[in-house]
């Protein structure tokens, strides 16, 4: 009986082991460079692990990922990560750091920059925005861009990892790492429907959002689909309009011996029946 008790408190030890080091996976990891043959390729790239399985580069799905404990090894599908896809040894997998040796021995480091679910960031400004424009010594950009403050520490733009961000309590300011925008912003807040922060000579305006409103109302807006404009925007020339769910439009403007391809985010408002396509 004592025996059985011994080998049930292991048992446990090693279950619980297992459950914890795969919990470090799932999340926003950052690679700097890659490493092959000694020599060594630097990369700035934003890679995410999600819990499925999947590999999500840039917004999109482009690969998977599977992780055996028992062998203590990674597995990675994705044409993107190049020498690392295959079989890896891990290395060193903790809450900030996951290094993998692949078959050749090289070892290529990860960096997590997502925060872990006890330290998620839930205050006023964790949500989704209207990036409106940007005024910088003195120039005014318009930008017209849907970003995300996640509760995970990362600022995406258009669902794409653009860096990180973080709240200091004690000097009531936002922290962004980017390398466009980088550093501790203060910020106006006169209703909880606007931002606007500052650093030095630069300010960016900002707008709350509900996206799942947007998602909804594009949905039910009668114009998913392509639309055909002849003599669009000048005599001779045709244009072509996709509205894709949830938010994404394709413009092609077509005339006798060229075409031009581009595209970006709609919104519909039914209330004030507008349209905004930026």
């Amino acid at each position: 009986m004592k025996k059985l008790l011994i080998i049930s408190i292991v048992l446990i030890t090693f279950i619980g082991s297992i459950t914890a080091q795969s919990n470090y996976i799932d999340g926003v990891w950052k690679l700097t460079d890659m490493k092959e043959a000694g020599e060594v390729y630097p990369v700035n790239m934003h890679v995410v692990f999600n819990a499925a399985g999947e590999i999500n580069i840039s917004g999109a799905n482009v690969g998977t990922w599977s992780q055996n404990e028992i062998e203590n090894t990674f597995t990675i599908s994705c044409p993107y990560l190049g020498v690392l896809e295959g079989e890896n040894k891990i290395e060193v997998l903790n809450d900030t750091e996951l290094k993998l040796s692949n078959a050749n021995g090289d070892v290529n480091s990860f960096q997590k920059i997502s925060l872990p679910k006890n330290k998620e960031l839930i205050n006023k400004i964790t949500g989704d925005w209207f990036f409106e424009k940007m005024e910088r010594k003195g120039e005014t950009n318009v930008v017209g861009s849907l970003v995300e403050f996640n509760k995970n520490g990362i600022f995406y733009i258009r669902d794409r990892v653009f860096g990180t961000w973080n709240y200091n309590e004690s000097s009531k300011k936002i922290i962004l790492d980017n390398k466009d925008f980088k550093g501790e912003y203060s910020f106006s807040q006169p209703n909880k429907n606007k931002l606007v922060l500052n650093l030095d000579e630069t300010n960016m305006y900002f707008s709350k959002i509900d996206k799942q409103k947007i998602i909804n109302e594009n949905k039910n807006s009668g114009l998913i689909g392509t639309w055909e404009f002849k003599d669009v925007p000048y005599a001779g020339a045709t244009t072509f309009i996709s509205f894709n769910e949830p938010d994404e439009f394709k413009i092609m403007q077509k005339e006798e011996g060229m075409s031009s391809k581009f595209g970006g985010v709609w919104m519909f408002n039914k209330k004030q029946m507008s349209l905004i396509i930026v």
